[in-house]
C-alpha cells in the first residue's frame, strides 16, 4: 500500500512540475535553473493558479516535487508555502472582482481610442471567451482560423490539455466581434502578440486605463475579464454546464465559487455619475464593424 501511494504521489509530482515548467516557458521565465529566478516564477505560478480557481492540491504537489527533482538545489519555498496556507484560509473570489460588461467594453474602447486595435479586440475576446490572462496576452494571429460566421482560436498548451489530453479552442460566434477580428488581425505581424505589448507592459496599461476610467477603487485585475465574462454568461441565462465547458474547468465547484461571489458583487455595484459618464464615452470608441 505504501509503495502504491508513493508511486501515485510521484506521478502527481511529475505532472505538477511539468505543468509549471511549461507555464514558466510560456510566460518568459527562462532562467528557472537559477534558485532566485525559480522562486520568483513559482510564486507567480501559485498566484496564477489561485486567481484562476485551480485546485490548491496542485500547488502542494508542485512544492513537494522540488525535493525530488532538484535535491541539490532546492529553491526557497517559504513564500510559496505561505501562499498555500493562506489559500486554505481565504476563498479565491475575494482576490479579484468580476468585471462588469460595461467596464470590459470601456477598457476595450480605451484601447481603440489609443489606436491599439489588437489590444482592444483581445480585451473583448477575453471577456467573451473566458480566456485566462496568459492566453490572450500571448495570443498571436496564427492561433485564429476563420470559419463560417465564426472565428476559432486554438489555445495551444493549456492546463486542461496537459491534464486531459486533446486540444482546447475558443469559438467566437458574436458577429460584431468576428468582424473586428477579421478586420484587425490582418494588421498584426505574424508571430507577434496581437495586443502589441509584453505582459508586463499590459499590466501597467491595464492599471492606468482603470485609473483613467475612474475604476481605481474597483481593484480590477486582468483576470477580472475572465471572471466577468463567466458571471455575465450565467446571469444572461447560459446553462452552468455550458459555462463549465467553455471555461475549461475540470469540475463544477470552481464555477459555483466564481459565479456566486461574482453575481453578488455585481448586483450591488454602482458607479459615480462621473465614472459612468467616462465608461459610456469610452465604449463609443469601439468600431461598429
Amino acid at each position: 500500500m505504501d509503495l502504491l501511494l508513493s508511486k501515485r504521489r510521484a506521478t502527481r509530482n511529475r505532472k505538477a512540475a511539468t505543468l509549471f515548467l511549461n507555464w514558466a516557458q510560456r510566460n518568459k521565465y527562462f532562467k528557472t535553473s537559477c534558485p532566485r529566478q525559480l522562486t520568483t516564477a513559482i510564486v507567480a505560478f501559485v498566484l496564477a493558479l489561485w486567481h484562476e480557481g485551480e485546485s490548491k492540491e496542485l500547488v502542494s504537489d508542485l512544492l513537494q516535487s522540488f525535493k525530488y527533482i532538484m535535491p541539490q538545489n532546492v529553491p526557497n519555498l517559504a513564500l510559496p508555502w505561505r501562499l498555500y496556507r493562506k489559500w486554505t484560509q481565504k476563498e479565491l473570489p475575494t482576490q479579484a472582482p468580476a468585471a462588469h460588461r460595461l467596464e470590459a467594453l470601456a477598457l476595450a474602447g480605451r484601447a481603440f481610442q489609443q489606436k491599439r486595435w489588437g489590444l482592444g479586440v483581445m480585451i473583448l475576446v477575453s471577456f467573451d471567451g473566458f480566456l485566462r490572462t496568459g492566453e490572450f496576452v500571448n495570443a498571436i494571429p496564427e492561433q485564429f482560423i476563420e470559419a463560417v460566421n465564426t472565428m476559432v482560436m486554438e489555445l495551444g498548451e493549456t492546463k486542461g490539455v496537459q491534464r486531459r489530453g486533446g486540444s482546447e479552442t475558443y469559438v467566437c460566434r458574436d458577429r460584431h466581434l468576428v468582424s473586428l477580428l477579421k478586420r484587425y488581425l490582418k494588421q498584426v505581424t505574424a508571430g507577434k502578440p496581437i495586443i502589441g505589448m509584453s505582459p508586463a507592459q499590459f499590466r501597467l496599461w491595464f492599471k492606468k486605463a482603470c485609473r483613467d476610467l475612474g475604476l481605481e477603487r474597483r481593484g480590477l485585475l486582468p483576470y477580472s475579464l475572465r471572471r466577468g465574462g463567466i458571471t455575465a454568461a450565467i446571469t444572461q441565462g447560459t446553462p452552468a454546464s455550458t459555462v463549465v465547458l467553455r471555461a475549461r474547468w475540470h469540475n463544477a465547484r470552481v464555477a459555483e465559487v466564481y459565479v456566486r461571489e461574482g453575481q453578488t458583487a455585481l448586483a450591488s455595484l454602482s458607479w459615480t455619475p462621473a465614472t459612468k459618464k467616462l465608461l459610456d464615452a469610452s465604449v463609443l470608441h469601439i468600431p461598429r464593424s
